[in-house]
């Protein structure tokens, strides 16, 4: 059911694209060599860098799906879910940053192929072309565009896409990053002035408790611990995270990226708990009827937004949350654009390949990429589990090589690497597959699971079998490496 926008509203949303599209326009001619188009000439200042940061990773996927989660689940989201994350950033800013800046690399793919050859090389861009997709902010968009504007899943899906494609396309990483500083701003703001509105419209925190139960403010939740666990070691893909290399890479120094991994931690936690304490509302209301109860937890914020907030407000909310989908999905379709070209078909290709060829070539794999994520967020039902699936696949492939060679002081061996690379991307496709010809749905979770020896294996337990995998084939690489 479609939501009546007024046309204040619809008129804030408008200016907001058009300004997008003017902003990748007028950056185009800036783009002259590929290091230009895809790091921006290493000139990241660290005030823009904290804003792409915070933008590109915080977009609509967790302005949605934490909301969403937080409906059903409470302050597990913000406690055990998201706080994680904060020791996974301060760590890649405090123990990765320094030994980074002294690599001649434009991504993690080419860090690693560069460490311990193509065939890992090649692993690791598959992984993170995965996960690079930006599936998740494109089903928040197909939900935006249904609930705001009554379209078809699907085609909200292709505007959204084709809407970043055309700008990141036009102007590469300083159109991406450029946009993101503006789509924060608007983010952030129209998110802080919503809060007020729907925690009074509920009542505050008390009126919560009161239709939700103390239960919805215990910090580790009521599912089963295992359960919990894996979400909460979905931030290890952090260390792992391309688009946190390529800014890293893009930066000016390392005391810029230090600088804005600290301050992008506290506004990472803020923003996590302004969605949690929504998303909190939102259940409140379909638990006391002010929503409908079967209203899809990943629209119970876009459901609220035109009932509580006043006109212009509105416009600028969903302005906000349209910024939040493209700051990511315009970053993640560069990236993933970068591995098919850059990672991919570079090493492969019997020539040279100048810089004009690249840029070139990596615009169009941005429609590619544009096309497979359309693809794959219309196969998933909900926004957290296909974060579960990018983060494994991504988690599982790259955390065992990359820490072994970034941070060991071990001599590389190409084996080791390609073993553990392609040991854990393969461990991850076997488990999934298992349990989805096998298994049966689990209504609760909102998963899929299998009993297997008295044990209950959910979809969400990969990570615990492929990165052992991984680490496994990492060790035996190296001694069988070494003996050559």
């Amino acid at each position: 059911m479609r939501l009546p926008l007024h046309p204040v509203d619809l008129a804030v949303v408008a200016l907001y694209v058009a300004a997008t599209i003017a902003i990748g326009f007028v950056l185009a001619g800036r783009v002259k060599a590929y290091r230009d188009f895809f790091l921006a000439g290493r000139a990241l200042t660290a005030p823009i860098l904290v804003c792409t940061l915070v933008s590109s990773y915080y977009g609509l996927d967790a302005l949605i799906g934490d909301s969403g989660d937080a409906s059903r689940e409470g302050v597990v989201v913000w406690f055990t879910y998201g706080r994680p994350y904060t020791l996974a950033l301060l760590l890649a800013a405090l123990v990765l940053a320094h030994r980074l800046r002294g690599l001649e690399a434009l991504s993690l793919a080419d860090l690693l192929g560069q460490r311990y050859g193509r065939s890992t090389q090649l692993a690791a861009a598959v992984a993170s072309f995965v996960y690079a997709l930006p599936v998740l902010a494109i089903m928040g968009l197909a939900a935006m565009g249904e609930v705001m504007f009554g379209l078809p899943l699907w085609l909200g899906a292709c505007l959204g896409s084709a809407l970043s494609v055309v700008y990141v396309a036009m102007g590469g990483a300083w159109a991406d990053v450029l946009t993101d500083t503006v789509q924060f701003a608007v983010m952030s703001v129209s998110l802080a002035i919503a809060l007020p509105y729907i925690l009074s419209a509920v009542g505050g925190f008390e009126g919560i408790r009161g239709a939700l139960g103390d239960a919805a403010f215990a910090p580790l939740g009521s599912a089963p611990a295992l359960y919990t666990l894996a979400y909460a070691l979905t931030a290890v893909s952090v260390l792992v995270e391309p688009l946190f290399y390529q800014r890293m890479l893009a930066a000016h120094d390392t005391a810029t990226i230090r600088n804005a991994f600290l301050w992008g931690v506290l506004l990472w936690a803020a923003y996590d708990w302004a969605t949690t304490a929504v998303g909190m509302a939102g259940g409140a209301m379909m638990a006391s009827g002010m929503l409908p109860p079967d209203t899809p937890r990943d629209q119970v914020l876009l459901r609220l937004v035109p009932l509580y907030l006043p006109v212009g407000l509105s416009g600028l909310f969903v302005g906000g949350a349209l910024a939040a989908a493209m700051a990511t999905v315009d970053s993640y379709f560069l990236v993933a654009a970068g591995n098919v070209v850059y990672d991919i078909y570079r090493p492969l290709a019997r020539r040279e390949l100048d810089d004009r060829t690249l840029i070139r070539y990596t615009r169009g794999a941005m429609l590619l990429s544009a096309v497979m994520c359309v693809a794959l967020g219309l196969y998933f039902e909900r926004i957290k589990e296909a974060w579960a699936f990018t983060a494994t696949i991504l988690t599982s492939t790259l955390l065992v090589p990359t820490l072994t060679a970034v941070v060991l002081p071990l001599r590389a061996v190409p084996l080791a690497g390609a073993l553990a690379s392609w040991g854990g991307l393969a461990a991850v496709m076997l488990f999934y597959g298992v349990i989805d010809v096998w298994g049966a749905p689990d209504l609760d979770l909102e998963t899929r699971r299998m009993e297997l020896a008295g044990l209950t294996l959910l979809r969400e337990y990969a990570l615990f079998v492929a990165v052992p995998v991984s680490a496994l084939g990492w060790a035996a690489g190296h001694v069988l490496g070494r003996r050559r």
